[in-house]
């Protein structure tokens, strides 16, 4: 199954490369509203250093007054939300807020105002683009000591698609997995259940899915039978084929049981085994029948 190799994980590395980024603006823009009252090409010179990390920041970053209306855009703004600068400028911030998103996104900023603590640095939303388009994006708000803030953020919005698709495609494997009636189980190198589904757990009369995880044949069929099942897997992990064969077990309660069973070694996305899967069909009833 292909998956995306970007990760919630990895987004939020980013934003915290990008913090540093904000941490240096905001410094930059609390020099600029102090020396305003100084010297005049001091005062000109800080704005000017303000406004070049404000404009060439990777983000997409806007100022917002306090009366919530944004006074500065940088070009990635307006490369994602569609607008010029022209266009945003004096436009309110909640105009670009989808109405769902817009009662949490006014929560998440009053609990950063009140106590920036209380809330997340970096908050999930969605917005307007000037077409109409919804976006999905990252953001990340910093509070001035003048009651402006600096909202940056990064477009998610393919991230998120992969995401819900990757997502259907899970609900669809697991959907598949429960419904067949054969056993279908994943190992671990220490031939440890780490996934089974539910014709497998029903077999043994347990219905939480965590039940069997971290347990192995072991635990659940005579030491015999549990041997030459390990045997089995670790010959799979070592070499790497698969084995397809007819076996019986016998259970701790006594009872016997016929598959034909298929294992296979379980690979992660670089090639390297970290264990077993297999899946197996009880051909008990047929198996009597033969011997008969």
């Amino acid at each position: 199954m292909n998956a995306t190799n970007t990760t919630k994980e990895e987004l939020v590395k980013e934003l915290q490369k990008l913090r540093k980024e904000y941490t240096a603006l905001k410094a930059s823009y609390e020099k600029y509203i102090k020396e305003r009252k100084g010297v005049e090409d001091v005062m000109q010179a800080s704005e000017e250093n303000f406004r070049s990390i404000f404009e060439n920041n990777s983000a997409a970053m806007a100022l917002i007054e306090p009366d919530k209306t944004i006074s500065m855009v940088n070009e990635e703004y307006c490369k994602i939300s569609g607008y010029t600068k022209q266009e945003v400028i004096g436009m309110s911030w909640t105009q670009q807020i989808p109405p769902q998103d817009l009662e949490r996104l006014k929560e998440y900023n009053r609990r950063r105002m009140i106590d920036p603590k209380d809330a997340p640095d970096k908050y999930e939303f969605t917005f307007y683009q000037k077409d109409g388009n919804i976006k999905h994006a990252l953001m990340s708000l910093t509070m001035l000591s003048n009651q402006k803030i600096i909202a940056s953020f990064v477009d998610i919005t393919e991230r998120k698609k992969t995401e819900e698709a990757l997502l259907q495609e899970q609900y669809l494997m697991f959907a598949l997995m429960d419904n067949l009636p054969d056993h279908i189980y994943f190992k671990d190198v220490s031939s440890r259940f780490v996934r089974n589904n539910k014709a497998h757990r029903l077999s043994f009369d347990l219905t939480d899915p965590n039940q069997m995880v971290g347990k192995s044949d072991f635990d659940f069929f005579t030491k015999e039978v549990a041997q030459r099942q390990y045997d089995d897997e670790q010959k799979i992990i070592r070499t790497g084929q698969p084995i397809n064969k007819e076996e019986f077990t016998v259970r701790n309660d006594g009872s016997i049981n016929w598959y034909y069973s298929t294992k296979m070694p379980l690979r992660n996305k670089e090639g390297k085994i970290i264990g077993t899967f297999g899946i197996s069909r009880d051909i008990t009833d047929a198996s009597r029948q033969k011997m008969r």
